[in-house]
């Protein structure tokens, strides 16, 4: 049989349990800016559809989730990460804010991978919308790249 202790100084574990409550934070991922910005609008627009869109209000854009389509496909990815790394945050072999930091890096990537793809199931544009852009892209999200661009992430801590 093989027996090991652990013995924690008074000063040992009052750092362990500092570094266990600073574990919250949060990442957030998405178009930032005024809600009247352009990116802004078409961000949720293309996200969560509408039936109000141009400028007559009666366009009707199909939903074509980036953010939350990409983060069902991501969760257990991110999950297993997190999980790993609150290990090395509380033991001081990682940092909460550098991991926050990867971590949006990480989602932001994905998002942006999943709008270059084409993602899956995005409904084509509509003619008139191919004929209104001059080009032929049938599939959205995908166009001149703004959308895909305007995609950041910001650490709360």
């Amino acid at each position: 049989m093989i027996k090991t202790s652990i013995q924690m100084s008074d000063t040992g574990m009052k750092d362990f349990e500092r570094r266990v409550k600073k574990l919250k934070g949060s990442v957030s991922i998405g178009v930032f800016g005024e809600k009247d910005a352009e990116e802004v609008i078409i961000a949720a627009t293309h996200e969560f559809g509408t039936d109000r869109a141009g400028k007559g209000h009666n366009i009707k854009i199909p939903q074509r989730s980036f953010l939350r389509a990409t983060l069902d496909e991501q969760s257990d990815t991110i999950r297993k990460t997190v999980d790993r790394e609150k290990v090395k945050i509380v033991t001081g072999t990682s940092s909460k804010k550098g991991f926050l930091e990867r971590l949006g890096l990480f989602f932001v990537g994905k998002v942006q991978e999943k709008i270059a793809s084409g993602g899956t199931p995005y409904i084509e544009n509509a003619e008139s919308t191919k004929i209104q852009k001059r080009r032929q892209f049938p599939t959205p999200l995908v166009d001149e790249g703004r959308l895909r661009q305007a995609i950041v992430h910001k650490v709360n801590t």
